[in-house]
C-alpha cells in the first residue's frame, strides 16, 4: 500500500502539482497507518480472547476442586456423626 500512495503521489505531482500530491501521500499514509493499527488491535484482542479462555478454565478448575472439597467436608461431618453416635450408645450401654 505504501508503494501506491507513492506512485498516485508522484503522478499528481505532474497532474495536480505538490499541494495534490501531499494530499494523496497524506491520505496514503492515514490508510496505511489506521490498517497498521487494526491489525494490532486484532492481535490485542486475540491475546485477551486466549488470557479470558485460560482464566475460565482455571475458574472452572477452581469450581470442581470446591465443590469436591465441600464433598469431602460433607463425609467428613458423617463420619464424626457417626462416631459420636457409637460413642453415646457405648456409653449407655
Amino acid at each position: 500500500m505504501p508503494e501506491q500512495a507513492i506512485a498516485n503521489a508522484t503522478q499528481s505531482i505532474v497532474d495536480v502539482g505538490v499541494i495534490g500530491a501531499v494530499c494523496i501521500l497524506l491520505m496514503g499514509a492515514l490508510v496505511w497507518t489506521v490498517r497498521t493499527w487494526r491489525k494490532e488491535v486484532k492481535d490485542e484482542r486475540d491475546a485477551h480472547q486466549v488470557t479470558r479462555n485460560a482464566h475460565l478454565a482455571d475458574v472452572r478448575d477452581m469450581a470442581k476442586l470446591s465443590e469436591s472439597i465441600r464433598d469431602q467436608q460433607k463425609a467428613t461431618e458423617s463420619a464424626i456423626t457417626s462416631v459420636l453416635e457409637f460413642v453415646k450408645n457405648e456409653r449407655r450401654a
